[in-house]
């Protein structure tokens, strides 16, 4: 197909060619020459508007006919006033300005029409073929794919695999391969239901748009026009960073993804912590993929309509599109008896591994479904925003989805898949010379791949049950390629090449790592001194333990990693079963008294190391042990009194103010609002309080304690 060129006049008739309504009469005659399935093109000035028609028998012998032209994304749309008189066949498109009528001549061996669309005072030739329907070439090119689907699952030990594919607007397949349930043997087919992961972007896009359409939503419009508390780390990005920005990856705000990956918060608790974390660019100087902005996005819809995301969802998109078993979090599948297990490799062997919960970021990935469900979901898409006759989005609204907003940059490694760009929830590129709109999707023990092909009107879906494999997509490329009738690629043969290389290339890394460690070196304290928490007003709290075999144990959003001592005050994660922090260096950090006060970890490549204050004992923070501390020291010729009010401790000097007392380390406090200042009970060895110890800086005194 010849892409559309040309100036003014060519943009009028483009943007005019569409059929608003549909009323179809016409008589038995034509039915018998017209029926089925043409394609052609209607020629313009310097180039040609492809376009095909379809015509089908009524129930009362007359015909149902309508057109697609797909540079314009427009499906299915409605021809009226269908007639023919011998071989002159005459149809129009209704509503449109200029009304667009068709009158062509069918050639004697009824496999060619051609005559005249003219429009608005203008007549442009056409010419059409019949020919098989879209959805029937599809069905035939894609005879025996269960084989390529099996050598895919085989290649890159995947369990299992759903599939759907749509053309025309016809569900051309949707069925299962291989095992919902590996060690069972459990098979999957059309209906199981898989973790589609990232797929949900665009669900939440989808969402919005909805709001976009009733006028409650812009995209252009500051989010702080909506939630008035939302804050980034800088003042520019709250002031401006707009809803566009938050659902198309150009925040400034690398992924962050440890603050929501097991952790228990709730949305408003992330939506809150957002403003602690570091950005790494500013607002819309590069792209960066993040799932806290399209939790933001879910949290934005929820402030405007006064209902959860998942109900949102659930009435905007699942039940106009009929997916009635898709649901929105992994704690429902094992109520669905048939769902696929989570599976993963162990020494290279599959295994099912836990469900992972992310129902607090679920905008950004949480949504179960199934091959045939999502044929529906891919149909709206292809549909221009309506399915079975019902509008449920603006097909403008949806086209702005499918529109490059953000260039996610890159050089090509081949020339087969090019200019990689994002638009709203959705990837966009040249995928060998055509235009693909798709999204990725992987969380434990899942990856899924959903595209669309709106200028050829296919689309394929491809859902897999093990985390990490490049089967979806490998088996999403060669369907791509059967239906656009493309020479064939050994894409799975070529990934498994290169995925031996990235294996060999990785043992390297880790051989190099152990280079860097320095021998002969110990902890500069006791392992007990690097017990505690430590907090970070983003990230939440890392807890570190004694564990029974006298080694230490950090713990962060359940993550639990063993540490083995490095070098120097660095340890390093162990691996260990599920998610941890495997081969994590943690370094902890001593202050001017030789205490440790921070522990320092790199969550995120794109910024500097995380820093986590090591929290104050929590017996600091109970009353009943304050209590203990509580009583007359003697300091010199004064006595410092210690009492409680409320939940803290004060001090009070004679001739002085009373001093708040603010947990530090230990048995340690220091003085509010007095820098440098801090007071330290001390403990005999009985483990009584004895006496009090002050830090100035002029010097360090000691109280006794008054025993009354």
């Amino acid at each position: 197909m010849q892409k559309v060129r040309g100036g003014r006049f060519r943009v009028v008739v483009l943007w005019s060619v569409v059929a608003l309504l549909g009323l179809t009469v016409g008589n038995t005659s034509a039915a018998q020459q017209l029926e089925g399935h043409w394609e052609g093109a209607i020629e313009l000035p310097g180039t040609e508007l492809e376009i095909n028609l379809d015509f089908k028998k009524a129930a009362d012998g007359s015909l149902d006919g309508d057109i697609s032209i797909p540079i314009q994304q427009i499906r299915d749309r409605a021809l009226v006033d269908i007639s023919l008189d011998g071989a002159e066949a005459v149809f129009r498109i209704e509503g449109i300005p200029g009304d667009p009528t068709f009158k062509g001549t069918i050639a004697d061996d009824g496999q060619t029409m051609s005559g005249t669309m003219s429009q608005g005072g203008g007549s442009f030739p056409f010419s059409v073929t019949f020919g098989e329907a879209i959805a029937d070439k599809a069905r035939a090119a894609l005879e025996n794919f269960g084989e390529v689907v099996e050598r895919a699952l085989k290649e890159f030990k995947t369990p299992g695999l759903g599939l759907a594919i749509v053309a025309d607007g016809e569900v051309v397949l949707a069925e299962g391969y291989g095992f919902r349930d590996f060690e069972e043997r459990k098979p999957a087919d059309g209906d199981t239901l898989f973790a589609i992961g990232s797929c949900s972007k665009a669900f939440t896009t989808f969402l919005l748009g909805t709001l976009v359409d009733e006028g409650k939503l812009d995209w252009d419009e500051p989010v702080i026009k909506y939630l008035p508390d939302f804050r980034m780390k800088n003042d520019h990005s709250t002031r401006n960073m707009t809803v566009r920005d938050l659902v198309s990856h150009k925040s400034g705000l690398p992924r962050h993804d440890l603050v929501w990956y097991g952790s228990d918060a709730s949305r408003r608790e992330l939506y809150e912590r957002i403003q602690h974390l570091e950005p790494f660019a500013d607002l819309r100087e590069r792209y960066h993929y993040q799932n806290l902005m399209f939790m933001v996005a879910g949290y934005l819809a929820e402030q405007i309509e006064g209902k959860s995301w998942e109900q949102l969802t659930r009435e905007r998109i699942l039940d106009p599109l009929g997916m009635k078993r898709s649901n929105f979090s992994v704690d429902d599948l094992p109520g669905d008896a048939n769902s696929a297990l989570a599976h993963g490799l162990d020494d290279d062997k599959v295994e099912a591994i836990p469900y992972r919960n992310i129902d607090t970021v679920g905008p950004a990935g949480s949504i179960n479904s199934s091959p045939a469900e999502m044929a529906r979901w891919l149909q709206v898409q292809l549909g221009g925003g309506e399915i079975d006759g019902t509008r449920v989005l603006q097909e403008s609204t949806l086209r702005e989805m499918h529109t490059p907003t953000t260039v996610i940059g890159g050089y090509p490694t081949d020339g087969k898949n090019l200019l990689t760009t994002y638009g709203l929830g959705w990837m966009m590129n040249a995928y060998r010379g055509h235009y693909r709109v798709s999204h990725g999707g992987g969380i434990d023990g899942f990856s899924a791949m959903v595209t669309v092909l709106p200028l050829e009107g296919y689309g394929i879906v491809a859902l897999s049950n093990r985390g990490g494999t490049p089967a979806s997509e490998l088996v999403t490329r060669h369907a791509m390629d059967l239906l656009l009738g493309l020479e064939p690629e050994d894409w799975i043969g070529d990934a498994a090449k290169q995925q031996a290389e990235v294996e060999k290339v990785a043992e390297e890394i880790e051989d190099s790592d152990e280079s860097l460690r320095v021998e002969g070196t110990s902890p500069s304290h006791p392992l007990e001194a690097y017990v505690g928490e430590y907090e970070h007003a983003g990230y939440g709290i890392f807890s570190v333990e004694l564990g029974d075999d006298g080694g230490l144990t950090a713990t962060y959003n359940g993550l639990v990693t063993q540490l083995e001592h490095w070098h120097y005050d660095v340890f390093n994660g162990l691996e260990g079963e599920g998610a941890t922090l495997e081969d994590t260096k943690f370094l902890f950090r001593s202050g001017v008294r030789g205490e440790i006060e921070d522990l320092v970890v790199a969550l995120d490549a794109a910024v500097d190391p995380t820093v986590f204050g090591k929290n104050a004992d929590a017996r600091l923070f109970d009353p009943e042990f304050l209590s203990t501390l509580t009583g007359r020291y003697k300091l010199a010729t004064q006595v410092v009194e210690i009492s409680l009010q409320g939940n803290v401790l004060v001090a009070t000097l004679p001739g002085q103010p009373v001093y708040e007392l603010v947990p530090a380390q230990g048995l340690e406090f220091e003085l509010k609002g007095m820098t440098g200042f801090s007071c330290q009970f001390k403990e005999n060895a009985e483990g009584k309080v004895d006496g009090l110890q002050f830090n100035q800086p002029n010097g360090v005194f000691t109280a006794e304690r008054i025993e009354d």
